[in-house]
């Protein structure tokens, strides 16, 4: 069994824990109730007997929302004009949905670029649809997958004394030269989407809903969808035609059931899909968590086979460990540990920060001392850019151990003074073949130690060339992964 969550497994090891991977918080809590939430599976659409909440959703559009939308198209139900005649003579209007997210994270404001306070941003590629009141569903004017890039649909001409019904489900096709999707989905019973009205029974013109965050009645899924959505939309990485499968629940493979990436979620649980993404309650409640949870499976999604295996973390109290979890990200950990984790705290990092500019803030989860001043902080903002070798700064460094935090900066190093893209980072990882590690790395042998593996795929993506190379090796001394 393949796993990347938080937690330590009861059986030891020589010189450490068997741990799972990529679970980054520790929440014990009671799994939460069923809420009164709507939902439709993929395989029926049928029509709910009620839905939850108002549907007094309209509020003032976003001009530029518009004006990046200039195709229209003729509604399906409506028939055609005579040519010189004019959509208004014919009754008709224009009818254009945009639709905004409502976030709700803790995470915001830190130092961050992006999404630094929980205004409305624009849901990209969310799937709507849109029927005539009067119409049950499958005589659609419209469903499908908004724009991308504005969030909202093609300018429509319909009838002019027509009423129409919105509804917004937890699915996206995201990624701008690819077609990746995402799907939020229910912890329960048949893991279905959700769904929500955004507004019913209304006129056509030019419009803009918010699907607003509300954790008392749709357990987060906005923040999940948002976060996982921008992702992916973002940092593909090279990837076309992927499904992120992103269930609304803790990590069954956490003893400590917080958040976690699993390769073969299907097998173990008798899911619907191969793999799956997991996000627990308070995992939810911060952006950067759910960012680093869709980082490691663009990881493993790269690679053939999609999986990364169990590895051992070591554990010392006396080196950033503080024994909240199995690993942190100051923690002495084999390289095998170190370097994923450092990879998704990367990609979280560049979602959430500016390449160009001269500083990166990360999101921290967990209780640690990442500036060695003696005193923990719960939940730091830790700089991504600034610092490096956290390791031998502790006075810990030993050949074949290192941390997430260095691993991490190492890679943003690469991203901006480096100037290597994502997509180039993303074929190096590919290269480097992570499923294939050994638990415990051997430093003596170039292919038991994932800091050579990284090496040697850089190398291979470019070609050799002297001066990137020279740039690689001085970033991987400064930060101290070249153990």
């Amino acid at each position: 069994m393949k796993r990347k969550c938080v937690g330590v497994f009861l059986g030891v090891l020589v010189l450490g824990y068997f741990s799972a991977l990529g679970c980054e918080e520790v929440d014990q809590a009671p799994e939460m109730a069923d809420t009164p939430w709507d939902a439709v599976t993929d395989e029926s659409d049928a029509e709910p007997d009620d839905f939850i909440g108002s549907s007094e959703f309209e509020v003032a559009l976003d001009e530029d929302d518009v004006l990046d939308v200039p195709d229209t198209i003729n509604a399906p139900t409506l028939e055609k004009m005579t040519v010189g005649e004019s959509q208004a003579a014919y009754g008709r209007a224009t009818f254009q949905v945009c639709v905004k997210y409502q976030p709700d994270y803790e995470d915001v404001g830190g130092g961050e670029d992006w999404w630094t306070s929980n205004a409305a941003q624009k849901a990209r590629g969310i799937r709507i649809r849109i029927t005539l009141t009067t119409n049950s569903l499958g005589d659609d004017l419209y469903y499908g997958y908004v724009s991308r890039d504005t969030g909202c649909t093609p300018t429509m001409w319909v009838s002019s004394t027509g009423r129409y019904n919105i509804r917004a489900y937890s699915q996206a096709k995201v990624s701008p030269t690819a077609d990746n999707f995402i799907y939020v989905r229910k912890p329960t019973g048949s893991y279905s989407r959700y769904w929500k009205y955004l507004a019913q029974n209304v006129s056509p013109g030019m419009k803009t809903y918010t699907w607003v965050n509300n954790s008392k009645y749709s357990e987060d899924v906005v923040n999940i969808a948002a976060a996982a959505g921008y992702s992916v939309n973002k940092r593909y990485g090279g990837l076309s035609g992927e499904s992120f499968h992103i269930y609304n629940a803790r990590c069954e493979f956490d003893p400590n059931q917080g958040s976690c990436y699993e390769d073969d979620a299907g097998a173990n649980l008798g899911l619907s899909t191969p793999d799956a993404l997991f996000i627990s309650p308070s995992g939810r409640e911060r952006k950067f968590i759910i960012a680093h949870e869709v980082g490691h499976a663009v990881g493993a999604k790269r690679e053939s086979p999609a999986a990364e295996p169990d590895i051992a973390s070591w554990s010392d109290p006396t080196c950033g460990e503080l024994g909240s979890s199995s690993h942190e990200l100051t923690s002495k950990e084999y390289q095998s540990t170190a370097a994923k984790e450092g990879f998704a705290h990367f990609y979280a990092a560049s979602v959430w920060n500016d390449s160009a500019d001269t500083r990166c803030w990360f999101g921290y989860y967990k209780r640690v001392d990442h500036d060695l001043d003696g005193t923990p902080t719960n939940n730091p903002w830790v700089s991504c850019e600034n610092g490096g070798d956290y390791l031998d700064d502790a006075g810990c460094a030993a050949d074949g151990f290192g941390t997430e935090y260095d691993w991490m900066r190492f890679w943003w190093d690469i991203f901006t003074d480096v100037d290597i893209s994502f997509g180039k980072i993303a074929d190096v990882w590919d290269r480097a073949n992570s499923h294939t590690w050994n638990d415990v790395p051997d430093p003596s042998d170039p292919n038991n130690n994932p800091y050579e593996r990284i090496r040697n795929g850089f190398y291979q993506e470019v070609g050799g060339d002297s001066y990137l190379m020279g740039r690689f090796d001085v970033y991987a001394n400064y930060n101290g992964v070249n153990r």
